[in-house]
């Protein structure tokens, strides 16, 4: 089941979920777009659960991780999501990613 989590950052806080269910030793990484959530991955996320470590984030400035302050840019935005995948330490990550997910 995905457990709902944030991490904060200097910009305030992301909001993401994981699950460390899956019964391989890879995680998928779900990325949305521009201006969407993770529950454009809902069928995705219902499929793949069980199978695989899932962690899926709204990105910083989106969804559930709005309000959020914009000075920052794409580098500190992979550094966040780096510094969650570590701190949840999931194994072997794949990143898929929509539009700007990707």
């Amino acid at each position: 089941m995905l457990e709902e989590k944030s991490y904060g950052t200097r910009c305030r806080k992301i909001n993401y979920w994981v699950s460390k269910e899956g019964s391989s030793n890879l995680t998928l990484i779900l990325l949305p777009g521009i201006s969407m959530s993770h529950h454009m991955f809902k069928n995705q996320l219902e499929y793949f659960e069980g199978k695989y470590n899932i962690m899926t984030w709204d990105a910083p400035a989106n969804a559930s991780s709005y309000p959020f302050n914009l000075n920052f840019d794409l580098k500190d935005k992979a550094i966040w999501l780096d510094e969650i995948i570590t701190s949840e330490g999931l194994p072997n990550p794949i990143i898929i990613g929509h539009s700007m997910g990707g």
